[in-house]
């Protein structure tokens, strides 16, 4: 909320105020729009028109001939138109710097002004990368000799030129921010200002690469087309050459190759011979790793969950472990009430046998009892006799016994009497 306010007191404040030929920063911003739109698009054709020369003259044996000629004139138009709109482009930038307030000289494009507003390296390398194309009467042909099979390969001039042509992407992604998507508008601007971030061309690619799926495999297809044709272009002097080679003169076969090798797999079924042909694979490999390495990048950022399903994640995490709770919960019961039956098995079987010890251990000493009275018994009849036997006047046990067997005689004899 804080940026927020800032940003809206800084448009507020610096915002473009005033008109510079009778133009407000709003119709300069459209004419900056619509210049860069049509730079593009003349560089662009002017890609195609450089193909097309460049296959012609494959196609004449390397001849000059009157179609390459006017294809070449094109070209060089297209290239005049390219500059006039990317100076109308810059002039646009400049007029609203002035609009908001920086302090320039004039309104015309001068190194002075573009360095005042931070656009010379920007402008510089344009006009790097929009300066070579194929020349009319530029018939030159460079010998480059190659080690592989110890004979040198003449390209044409065009051939390089076309390829150096292939530079004119690094238009696309200031084309894509500010003609297709709203990337670089005064909203972000101001953002960039109060943050001191410059939302130049780097950002743009930066920010293209990293959030966009598509933009990347646009970059993949591009890369493997262009590694391919010029692949293509450097291995065609292999055709007048009586070696063995991998017939890399014709793109599909290109085209197969470079997948190969931008996927790091390398079948080795086909392979450049010329030296300009390795650099060139050699470029695709390390620009396949970069390539691997953002793929991987911005593939884990959309896969990345936003904090809403983040959160709903992990409501369903909490009400699955509640689940899990229940069910653990529900599994501990059950194994207490079954150990508490197990134990209370346990207890009442030693219960009933201690019952069954107690009685058995009152059983023996009842017997223990019943022995030690009938033992004490005997010792008491024993001393009583033995005392019966030492007492005067008393007679033995022997005496009684005769003595009652005489009674007993005696009472028989009266009873039969």
């Amino acid at each position: 909320e804080v940026l927020n306010a800032a940003v809206s007191i800084y448009r507020i404040l610096y915002a473009p105020k005033g008109t510079i030929n009778n133009k407000n920063a709003h119709e300069w911003e459209k004419f900056r729009v619509r210049s860069l739109m049509y730079t593009f698009a003349a560089a662009s054709g002017g890609v195609l028109l450089a193909v097309w020369e460049n296959e012609l003259l494959w196609g004449n044996h390397r001849i000059e001939s009157t179609a390459t000629f006017w294809l070449k004139l094109t070209q060089v138009a297209t290239s005049i138109v390219v500059f006039f709109f990317l100076n109308r482009y810059y002039r646009a930038c400049i007029a609203e710097e002035r609009l908001r307030g920086v302090p320039l000289h004039n309104g015309s494009v001068t190194i002075l002004n573009l360095k005042a507003c931070g656009l010379w390296g920007q402008a510089f390398m344009d006009i790097i990368c929009l300066l070579p194309q194929p020349l009319p009467w530029l018939d030159i042909e460079v010998s480059v000799y190659n080690d592989a099979f110890n004979q040198s390969c003449n390209y044409p001039m065009d051939v390089l030129l076309t390829v150096l042509m292939f530079l004119r992407i690094r238009l696309f992604p200031r084309f894509y921010g500010e003609c297709v998507s709203s990337v670089r508008t005064e909203i972000t601007r101001a953002y960039g200002n109060v943050t001191r971030l410059e939302i130049g061309e780097v950002f743009i690619f930066k920010y293209l690469i990293t959030t966009n799926l598509g933009m990347v495999l646009m970059l993949w297809f591009v890369q493997i087309v262009f590694f391919a044709y010029c692949l293509m272009m450097f291995e065609r002097p292999m055709s007048f050459i009586n070696i063995s080679h991998s017939q890399l003169y014709e793109y599909n076969n290109c085209l197969w190759c470079t997948v190969i090798t931008m996927t790091i797999v390398g079948y080795g079924d086909t392979y450049p011979m010329t030296r300009l042909g390795r650099a060139t694979m050699m470029i695709a490999s390390l620009s396949a790793l970069i390539m691997v390495a953002i793929s991987t990048h911005i593939v884990q950022v959309l896969l990345s969950q936003s904090r809403k399903e983040a959160k709903c994640v992990e409501v369903m995490g909490l009400l699955e472990g509640r689940d899990d709770v229940k069910i653990k919960a529900a599994e501990l019961i059950q194994a207490s009430w079954r150990a508490y039956l197990r134990i209370s098995v346990e207890m009442d079987a030693a219960r009933q046998q201690r019952a069954v010890d107690a009685m058995l251990a009152a059983e023996e000493a009842e017997r223990q009892r019943i022995r030690e009275e009938k033992e004490k018994m005997e010792r008491l009849l024993e001393e009583e006799a033995a005392r019966n036997r030492q007492s005067d006047g008393l007679f033995s046990f022997p005496q009684m016994g005769s003595f009652i067997s005489r009674v007993g005689s005696a009472e028989e004899e009266e009873k039969d009497g």
